[in-house]
């Protein structure tokens, strides 16, 4: 009876044991497929972030493009009104020295009008010397 007891207790035991490898070989299985799995998800979310990531540059980047190209219209134009004005004042300027030429020729004009006035109308004719007013009212010439 012993013996019986014995072999029950060994078959029993070889098959705990048995049980148990298939369950630790199944546990091993399994285990591996879920890291497996878990790879494969964590891959597929790397690439889907890196979608997200390369999209959102690309629209980062046109949206660059676009500001720098505002940019370059505002400065084209600050530079086309910069030598619009500078034409401005280069003409200005010119137009000013004219101005001045024109001012100092009428002045010299004047003189030479109201010197040969003088020397015409307040000349004497005997001695063509000019006729000066003096302030007790007497008409002198020189």
């Amino acid at each position: 009876m012993e013996r019986v007891k014995d072999e029950v207790r060994r078959t029993f035991e070889d098959e705990i044991k048995t049980r148990e490898e298939t369950l630790r070989n199944k546990l091993t299985s399994e285990k591996q497929k879920l890291l497996e799995e878990k790879q494969r998800v964590e891959d597929s979310l790397q690439k889907e972030m890196e979608n997200r990531l390369g999209k959102r540059n690309e629209e980062f980047a046109e949206e660059l493009r676009k500001e720098k190209e505002k940019l370059d219209k505002i400065i084209e134009q600050k530079e086309l009104h910069q030598r619009l004005l500078e034409a401005q004042l280069n003409e200005t300027k010119t137009e000013n020295e004219k101005q001045k030429e024109q001012v100092f020729q009428v002045k010299e004009d004047l003189l030479n009008n109201f010197t040969e006035l003088i020397e015409t109308e307040l000349q004497c004719s005997i001695c063509n010397e000019l006729f000066i007013q003096v302030n007790t009212g007497q008409v002198i010439t020189w």
